[in-house]
């Protein structure tokens, strides 16, 4: 992304109505989110887009936020919030982003191969152990901010979650729930969630409280 295309245009409106300080915001993703569980499993892709604008003056400012893309067009309400002084640009070091936020998002294969392993793991770990919902969402957005004050910057976020409840073979046994967040789905590992939920498990068992998991001693 490298810059908010109708720019100019939106600057225009908003200087025409007397406004001298103008900062508009735009963000785009894209995320997908898979989940099984004991309806089944599910799927869904989704594309986000997003804008704010503050414009104002030594006097007042106003603020308004839409879906999409801003629209120079648009009915902008009447200044009624604080004074507004944008900062001016100034100079950064320059910044190279992670080879990562460039590889694919997870696809319904590799999600449910990930669950599915998780699922195998706890059962090595606790014979007939079950993994009772899984849910893995990943995303990446892409995030522009101009201003009439010379700043022009965009930048791109990632980030995957993963959310995993399993439940014990005894009789009476509560469920767990861990939650995990990372910058890739490739940086999740079943045999390692699998030992921490076998973890949590055994301890529940015992009546101890997992809320955290520091501070106790596991012998198996």
């Amino acid at each position: 992304m490298t810059g908010i295309e109708n720019r100019a245009a939106i600057f225009a409106a908003l200087v025409s109505r007397g406004l001298e300080e103008i900062e508009i915001f735009c963000k785009r993703g894209r995320s997908r989110r898979f989940e099984v569980g004991v309806t089944g499993k599910a799927g869904i892709s989704s594309v986000e887009g997003g804008w704010a604008i503050r414009a104002g003056t030594s006097r007042s400012s106003l603020f308004v936020a839409g879906t999409g893309s801003p629209d120079a067009k648009s009915v902008w309400p009447e200044p009624d919030g604080q004074p507004l002084r944008l900062p001016a640009a100034i100079t950064v070091p320059d910044w190279r982003p992670p080879a990562d936020l460039d590889s694919a998002l997870v696809g319904e294969s590799e999600a449910m191969a990930l669950l599915a392993g998780i699922e195998s793991a706890l059962a090595s770990e606790i014979p007939d152990g079950r993994l009772l919902r899984g849910v893995l969402e990943e995303g990446t957005s892409e995030t522009t901010i101009d201003s009439n004050r010379d700043i022009a910057v965009s930048y791109r976020s990632r980030a995957a979650s993963l959310v995993v409840e399993a439940v014990g073979p005894w009789p009476g046994s509560a469920s767990v729930v861990l939650s995990l967040a990372a910058r890739d789905h490739r940086d999740f590992h079943p045999p390692a969630i699998a030992s921490r939920l076998a973890n949590r498990l055994v301890l529940s068992r015992g009546g101890t409280d997992v809320a955290r998991e520091r501070g106790d001693v596991l012998l198996s």
